[in-house]
């Protein structure tokens, strides 16, 4: 039976940074509560439930939105650093632990370059890494970066991003949200089973404009028969299809 899965990842970050928080903590904090609201109404309105790519620290300055996160069934993820520092990637994700009860099971660094974080990953729990921008409606596994013992890095999933925004979307939010409904009506019409996996900023898609054509490409998942899982969830389906 043919089966397509969108996965909604939201980058929870008010910078265009995304390694770090600007420095005025309060207003990224407001803004942070502001589109996260947003997001969280429009999604608890329909039903789903989506991935949230967390810097560990930023849950500390958005206590109320980490319980709704729970609360409401969202997986939270692990959002790193561009810059390579396991001190640092090891405390986020203690902090999302100790704020959810749960370990993060997904990794991102958008953008960024993920060799040799595989065996790190493995061993501490990770079931996928979703870095990478991709042309692939299939996520697949990864090759070993090296031989280490207990779990290995060639366990983990690679979720390829098929569909992202920038800090600045170079086309009006409803233009750009067709491309993303004829992304998904192709994948439908291509493969019988195929994952889209979407990254957005809540910087960008919490704006108003964004977030009312974002209701249209949900409309259009529905419509087609799409269903809407976090990540870890299709990452989980995918690798039982090919047997890791």
């Amino acid at each position: 039976m043919p089966r397509h899965l969108v996965c909604l990842g939201f980058d929870l970050v008010a910078s265009r940074d995304c390694a770090t928080m600007v420095t005025d903590e309060t207003r990224d904090a407001d803004d942070i509560s502001v589109a996260a609201a947003r997001v969280l109404d429009l999604l608890s309105d329909r039903g789903l439930v989506a991935t949230w790519f967390v810097p560990g620290e930023a849950l500390a300055l958005t206590g109320a939105l980490a319980e709704r996160l729970v609360r409401d069934g969202h997986e939270v993820a692990l959002l790193a650093p561009t810059s390579p520092d396991v001190a640092a990637v090891g405390h986020g994700r203690e902090q999302i632990r100790q704020v959810t009860g749960t370990s993060p099971r997904g990794f991102r660094v958008p953008g960024g370059d993920v060799d040799g974080w595989g065996p790190w990953l493995a061993q501490n729990g990770f079931r996928y890494e979703a870095s990478r921008t991709g042309l692939d409606w299939w996520p697949r596994g990864r090759c070993a970066d090296s031989v280490v013992p207990g779990p290995s890095a060639a366990d983990l999933i690679t979720m390829p991003i098929v569909l992202a925004l920038g800090g600045d979307p170079p086309s009006p939010a409803r233009a750009m949200m067709q491309d993303w409904s004829d992304e998904l009506l192709q994948m439908r019409d291509s493969v019988n089973f195929g994952v889209l996996t979407c990254a957005m900023p809540l910087a960008v898609i919490g704006r108003g404009a964004m977030l009312r054509a974002f209701s249209t490409f949900l409309d259009t998942a529905k419509a087609c028969g799409a269903v809407v899982v976090p990540f870890e969830a299709a990452a989980r389906a995918a690798a039982e299809r090919i047997r890791i």
